[in-house]
């Protein structure tokens, strides 16, 4: 089209041969936290800035970017790490106006989208409410296993208790392999194969006594049980440490869309925890010599009750 047809197109309110129509964009979700609160195994807090998320949708294709202008109120933008003044919105068809906290804020931020070429809005504005801080991760969650009250006779194994394939914890947080938040809420289900082995990238630290000839590592046991008895002890399940002790590992990704994608701090995360007894019988059946509750160091001793792992302790290997 020459130049003088299209600004007589233009004139006559006719849209230019070629000319690709609007993309209608909605905003899919809006929502936030004031704060992120991690629980160590010992019922301690921890509490992190938090974040909050625009989430923008294309109605239609997108043939090629485009950018949305975005203007911020209210006291949180304050405490705002980079607070964003346009979102791109290409190919894939969802944006996000990312807001990152630097420290805990709580209060309501007005998000204004401004109007532009190439794109039509349903809403232009909307109220992002960063509510309190939010238990992300909670170690003191209980973990269900099938297997937490067992009975073995001695040179006999227990059923391992599969936390990371039947086990859920209440609260959780999920990170993907950038250690980056990437979903988070009322409950997770951690990923894992029924009957198989905990993913590579958790952990199973335990706290009490456990049968003497048995140790449990990686969601199993490995060895026999020697003593008869009945020992009562706690399973945690945590992301892994890195070799230096410093770190968790990276843990897969919630199936939420690319959300909460701000880094966050590494540190030890532990997810929940079963509460487990193992009776072990003699191998003619008898609890022990001592029957039940008998001798202190002697068959059928009752193993002491479980203390939470100290934060300091739990990944030291």
């Amino acid at each position: 089209m020459t130049a003088s047809a299209l600004l007589a197109a233009l004139a006559l309110g006719v849209a230019p041969a070629g000319a690709a129509d609007p993309v209608p964009v909605g905003i899919m979700d809006a929502y936030a936290t004031a704060g992120l609160t991690v629980r160590d195994c010992d019922g301690r807090d921890t509490v992190r800035p938090g974040y909050g998320e625009v989430v923008l949708l294309a109605a239609a294709d997108v043939p090629r970017p485009v950018v949305i202008p975005v203007a911020l109120a209210g006291p949180p933008v304050a405490a705002l790490v980079d607070p964003p003044t346009e979102v791109v919105l290409d190919g894939s068809g969802v944006a996000f106006v990312d807001l990152h906290l630097d420290r805990v804020q709580e209060g309501t931020v007005t998000v204004t989208l401004g109007a532009g070429a190439g794109y039509v809005l349903d809403q232009s504005v909307v109220e992002v409410v960063f509510g309190p801080p939010e238990v992300a991760v909670d170690c003191t969650a209980p973990l269900a296993s099938g297997h937490a009250r067992q009975t073995v006779r001695v040179g006999e194994v227990p059923a391992p208790y599969d936390l990371a394939g039947g086990g859920a914890a209440t609260a959780g947080a999920v990170l993907d392999p950038g250690g980056a938040v990437a979903s988070y809420g009322s409950s997770v289900q951690l990923g894992g194969v029924d009957g198989g082995p905990v993913d590579d990238a958790f952990d199973t630290p335990v706290a009490g006594g456990l049968p003497p000839g048995l140790a449990y590592v990686d969601d199993r046991w490995a060895g026999a049980a020697t003593t008869p008895g009945t020992y009562r002890f706690r399973v945690h399940l945590c992301a892994e440490a890195d070799p230096g002790g410093a770190e968790p590992a990276p843990l897969p990704s919630g199936p939420a869309p690319e959300v909460g994608r701000r880094a966050a701090p590494a540190v030890p995360l532990c997810f929940g925890t079963l509460d487990a007894e193992v009776t072990v019988l003699a191998t003619d059946g008898a609890p022990g010599a001592g029957g039940p509750g008998g001798g202190a160091s002697g068959a059928g001793a009752v193993a002491p009750a479980a203390v939470p792992v100290p934060g300091a302790a739990r990944f030291t290997g």
